[in-house]
């Protein structure tokens, strides 16, 4: 039955402090006549960590609970105060904050920490009469709205005409037309060059069925290597038609990053067009920049 008291008294005494917090109110601490004992000092030791988790997530009033119950068990623990005056500070109590801090000042004099709290206390000081100040400053009316007075047509001015409107600057679209032509020009390049070695090898392998000497080639050998030195020719024509087509769309890219987008819609894309013609092929290219 007593254990029982003692919790409904704790959890009475936090929900009043928990109050005190929320509404600003401040008060004293008792001087420090009684020494703790042990399960006083186990039980401060357990609330100041509980309060010291709420304090690293930012949850003040809760920490302020744990470390008002902590210092209240160990009064000896002037430390307590500093802490107890950041979690005011963090709640907006400032005024409480100060009387902690000052308390700790009085009660820990030799503190290395003196200057730095007797600083933090002016601060807060000055903060507080600053607020109050604005508080007592009253509240200046609405000053009602100017009535319009008629003005006779006489009078009246012209009014100036708006400023022509700056034409925005449209954005450079991505230079996907000469990029595709660079790449369809290395593609067919590629292309040729697979194509001339491949009919390269097939004539040389010709030539040596026929022992180096054409006289000596049957009739299906002969018209063999033929077909191969046209396709060699066929490819080696195709070759430099795509290494020509590349290099005229790096040309065009280069020049087309010159122009301003205004240019660029004025610009006729180039047209490409394959030809063959006896013993020879290619790629047309045509345009204007």
């Amino acid at each position: 039955m007593q254990r029982c008291y003692r919790v409904w008294l704790a959890a009475s005494s936090l929900m009043l402090m928990s109050g005190a917090v929320w509404a600003g109110e401040t008060h004293g601490y008792p001087d420090c006549t009684v020494r703790p004992s042990d399960n006083d000092l186990t039980a401060a030791k357990g609330a100041f960590q509980a309060g010291t988790v709420s304090f690293n997530e930012a949850d003040y009033a809760r920490a302020i609970l744990y470390w008002e119950d902590a210092y209240r068990r160990d009064c000896t623990a002037t430390l307590l105060l500093q802490h107890l005056g950041r979690a005011y500070e963090g709640a907006g109590n400032l005024e409480q904050a100060v009387i902690a801090l000052r308390t700790f000042t009085e009660r820990a004099p030799d503190s290395t920490e003196r200057a730095q709290v007797l600083r933090r206390i002016e601060a807060f000081e000055q903060k507080i009469a600053d607020e109050k100040r604005q508080a007592m400053q009253p509240t200046q009316p609405a000053q009602p709205a100017p009535t319009a007075v008629p003005v006779k047509p006489s009078q009246q001015e012209k009014a100036p005409a708006p400023a022509p409107l700056a034409p925005a600057h449209a954005s450079k679209p991505f230079p996907w037309a000469p990029v595709a032509v660079i790449a369809a020009g290395g593609v067919t390049a590629l292309v040729g060059g697979l194509v001339f070695l491949s009919a390269h090898a097939d004539e040389n392998n010709v030539e040596k069925l026929c022992g180096g000497a054409r006289n000596n080639c049957s009739t299906n050998l002969a018209q063999q290597g033929n077909d191969d030195r046209t396709r060699a020719k066929i490819g080696t024509g195709v070759f430099y038609g795509g290494l020509a087509l590349a290099a005229a769309g790096t040309v065009w890219l280069i020049l087309d990053s010159k122009k301003s987008p205004q240019t660029a819609l004025h610009t006729q894309p180039p047209a490409l067009s394959p030809w063959v013609a006896a013993g020879s092929a290619g790629m047309a290219w045509q345009g204007s920049f």
